[in-house]
């Protein structure tokens, strides 16, 4: 209902005159309607539960109160018998809705997309995080769970890939039928979506609670910022995407069953989109974890360990913080040529991540020594006319010319 509709109503039960109320009251019916998403029946049986009461004024207070330190108690509880037509509760309104939905539309489901959408918590759903889920989500189910967890046959549908193009179409029919209930609110702009009541997200939450959701959303999350790292379309939509990653801690993947070697995974995959996005903070607090978590699991001179330690000392050098990148990138460099080579890709790149940082603290010498080492490498080992040889002996150019240093690599 409208909200002026549910005011109506509340102040109908409480018999107070819509001209004559107080617009401190007023403003507390507006409150009661909003936090229970104008849904028609529950403000009902809301105001039958407030009106009920010789002191309306206070009671109506007590409810906002009451909601806002035990709502789940309060929406069970049958506190209107009695005082309206119906015995329902708000709890069993929505059992009821979500009931009649899955049995018309049992092949599409929607109440578990529902559901499903009310585990991200950025406010909006975009489909973009969608799209771009659908194109790595077999990827993640395979490193993540190595198999062993599968989607739902209703988000496999929702996540169907066709070649390099998400299929859009049980999605949009589960959603358009979900807005044409009022459980969610179709959002446009540049990055349309879906977003829902807090009422609504709240009882959702709710809907079948021995899924596997919360490893679903993990893996539909690091899906979608997997696919985003690869994308060159990806700077726009960043900072959307990061407003649905929740905490990720030891403890909550512990929970979800995730090994230490893919913890790392996790941590790598949300740490490259903090770090895309030029968040150096977040992305250094995550790599840290990689790091420290890669060289006990593989140990510390396992290239995924000599990888995490360069993506570290990135963050570092964005930073400014050219002492502690310069030592991680020492470590790095001498490591990979011992473990890796001299002539290791992997080596060349983190000497010329250590020029760059020598450069940035004025150490000019040290810096052209690794810079013609590289250069020099490289023209023998992949040839002058390479990417990569030429890409070196154009930063070069630069930095002689103008003092420019180079960006460190991301691995």
């Amino acid at each position: 209902m409208e909200p002026l509709e549910a005011r109506a109503l509340l102040l109908q039960h409480l018999r107070w005159s819509p001209e004559s109320v107080a617009e401190d009251l007023q403003k507390a019916c507006d409150m009661v309607a909003e936090r229970l998403g104008y849904l028609a029946l529950a403000v009902d049986l809301a105001g039958a539960y407030i009106g009920n009461d010789a002191d309306s004024r206070s009671a109506l207070w007590q409810y906002l109160t009451d909601y806002d330190r035990h709502q789940d108690d309060l929406l069970r509880s049958d506190y209107s018998h009695g005082l309206s037509a119906t015995d329902k509760t708000v709890w069993t309104v929505w059992d009821t809705m979500l009931e009649r939905l899955e049995r018309r539309y049992a092949e599409l489901q929607p109440g578990l997309l529902l559901a499903f959408l009310a585990r991200f918590s950025g406010g909006v759903v975009q489909d973009e995080l969608f799209r771009l889920a659908s194109l790595a989500i077999s990827t993640v189910c395979k490193e993540l769970y190595d198999g062993a967890v599968e989607l739902p046959s209703w988000l496999d549908r929702t996540l169907t890939a066709d070649g390099e193009d998400w299929d859009s179409y049980y999605y949009r029919q589960s959603r358009d039928l979900l807005v044409r209930y009022s459980l969610l609110q179709r959002i446009e702009g540049e990055w349309p979506g879906v977003a829902m009541h807090g009422l609504v997200q709240w009882r959702a939450r709710k809907y079948q609670q021995g899924q596997l959701w919360d490893k679903w959303y993990v893996m539909t999350i690091l899906a979608g910022c997997g696919q985003l790292s690869k994308e060159d379309a990806g700077p726009q939509f960043r900072r959307h995407a990061l407003a649905h990653i929740t905490e990720m801690g030891w403890r909550y993947l512990d929970k979800l069953e995730v090994g230490d070697e893919m913890k790392a995974f996790v941590w790598r995959t949300i740490g490259k989109v903090y770090y895309d996005e030029g968040r150096w903070k977040e992305a250094e607090e995550l790599f840290v974890q990689v790091m420290e978590t890669s060289s006990r699991v593989l140990g510390e001179e396992h290239p995924s360990t000599l990888t995490s330690m360069a993506n570290l000392a990135s963050t570092f050098w964005y930073q400014g913080r050219w002492k502690e990148a310069e030592e991680l990138f020492v470590q790095v460099m001498e490591t990979s040529s011992r473990v890796l080579g001299e002539e290791h890709p992997n080596t060349l790149t983190s000497m010329a991540d250590l020029a760059s940082t020598y450069e940035n603290q004025g150490r000019w010498k040290e810096a052209e020594e690794l810079e013609v080492q590289v250069i020099e490498t490289r023209k023998r080992v992949l040839g002058e006319e390479h990417p990569d040889t030429l890409r070196e002996e154009y930063l070069d150019m630069l930095t002689s010319m103008a003092n420019l240093a180079s960006t460190p690599s991301f691995f």
